[in-house]
C-alpha cells in the first residue's frame, strides 16, 4: 500500500544495521539458525530454553551496539508496525507483555554498560 514508505523503512533498517557490531550481528544471526534447527525437530516446533536465552542474548548485545537513534527509528519506520505492535500487545496479557519488553531492555542495558564499545562480544 505504501512503496514509498516501505523503501524508506528499508533504508532505515540498513542503516540501523550497519551502524552494529558486525561479529555481534553474525552472532545472533548463528544464535536465531541454532534455535530455529532444534525447534524444527521439537514437538511443538518449541526451542529449548537454553537456545531461547542465547537468541535473547545475542540480540541485545547486537541491539546495544547499534546506533541508539538508528535503531529506535525503527520502531515506526515501517508503515503500520505501530498498529501491528499495539494488535500483538492486546492479544497477550499485558502485564506480562510489559513486564517481558523490560526485562529485555534491562539486558540490553546492563550490556551496554558493562562494554567499552556499546556491546561486550561473546
Amino acid at each position: 500500500k505504501d512503496p514509498k514508505g516501505v523503501a524508506q523503512a528499508v533504508d532505515a533498517l540498513l542503516e540501523s544495521g550497519l551502524s552494529m557490531d558486525p561479529a555481534l550481528v553474525k552472532a545472533a544471526v548463528q544464535a536465531h539458525e541454532k534455535a530455529l534447527k532444534s525447534a524444527a525437530g521439537a514437538k511443538g516446533l518449541m526451542t529449548s530454553k537454553a537456545d531461547f536465552a542465547a537468541v535473547n542474548e545475542a540480540l541485545a548485545r547486537m541491539i546495544a551496539s547499534a546506533d541508539q537513534e538508528k535503531f529506535f527509528k525503527l520502531l515506526t519506520a515501517f508503515p503500520g508496525n505501530a498498529d501491528l505492535q499495539m494488535q500483538l500487545y492486546k492479544e497477550n496479557n499485558p502485564a506480562e507483555a510489559q513486564a517481558a519488553y523490560q526485562a529485555f531492555e534491562k539486558l540490553t542495558q546492563a550490556v551496554k554498560a558493562s562494554s567499552t564499545n556499546g556491546a561486550s562480544p561473546f
